[in-house]
């Protein structure tokens, strides 16, 4: 019995152990991710760049040119040709040393029957295809240059990207905390306004002066809120998965 209830204290300590930590984890990503950008960006960029189809669609045109200058280093071979044939019939072998032209000239059909093979092989290629062979395979170098020149492209392109919206996500943030701010101290005016209204020691052009000021903090105050979580899920969208799944997986 006093196993159990030790191993029970145990386990519940280890349990709340892993909460807090989780908490902390959570806390801590958050806090590294707004005041570390130099930290950050590299992930974010990184994470942007291999969740990116424009990246794949980049390294499949340089798979293809490569593959391009392949058959085009191959298509040489085009010209050659080799063929393979078999006979079988009455034929005086005239190499052959050992056999004697019959008496009274050849007869094919006094001939024994044997079988014959023969191979053949041969080579054609047009006079253009040998003089731009090697502009040919230049071409194919380029192409393939050319598809990492435009990897680059798309990379320098998303790096932009992310970086303005992870600076957007900062900036919503602050707006945000500032908006909250400006919404509380609008929110004191009112509760003041009306217990001075109630009291008549304002009238009711500076209740209303209050409650239009304390409706316009309300409605930046939600506007803020929407723009942050909004840019959040814009810089969500391009890295592929949540900030903090990102955050806290490094």
């Amino acid at each position: 019995m006093t196993r159990f209830i030790l191993s029970f204290i145990l386990a519940f300590q280890v349990t709340v152990t892993f909460g807090q930590n989780n908490v902390k984890q959570t806390e801590n990503w958050q806090e590294t991710f707004f005041q570390s950008s130099d930290v950050v960006l590299p992930l974010l960029i990184d994470a942007a760049i291999t969740y990116s189809a424009q990246i794949e669609i980049a390294d499949a045109a340089k798979q293809i040119a490569i593959e391009n200058q392949k058959l085009e280093k191959k298509r040489i071979l085009s010209g050659i040709s080799v063929g393979a044939g078999y006979t079988y019939g009455s034929v005086f072998n005239f190499v052959d040393p050992t056999s004697t032209v019959p008496v009274g000239g050849v007869n094919p059909f006094n001939l024994p029957a044997q079988p014959r093979y023969n191979i053949t092989a041969q080579a054609s290629m047009s006079l253009y295809t040998l003089l731009s062979r090697r502009h040919e395979l230049q071409r194919q170098e380029l192409q393939i240059k050319q598809t990492d020149a435009n990897r680059k492209i798309v990379e320098r392109e998303i790096r932009q990207t992310v970086i303005n919206l992870y600076q957007g996500v900062v900036l919503a943030r602050a707006e945000q905390e500032i908006s909250q701010e400006t919404y509380q101290t609008a929110s004191l005016r009112f509760k003041l306004a009306e217990k001075q209204f109630a009291n008549r020691e304002i009238q009711i052009d500076a209740m209303s002066t209050v409650q239009e000021s304390h409706a316009r903090a309300r409605i930046a105050q939600e506007t803020a809120k929407i723009r942050y979580a909004t840019s959040i899920l814009s810089l969500e969208e391009v890295i592929g998965m949540k900030l903090a799944d990102l955050m806290n997986t490094k």
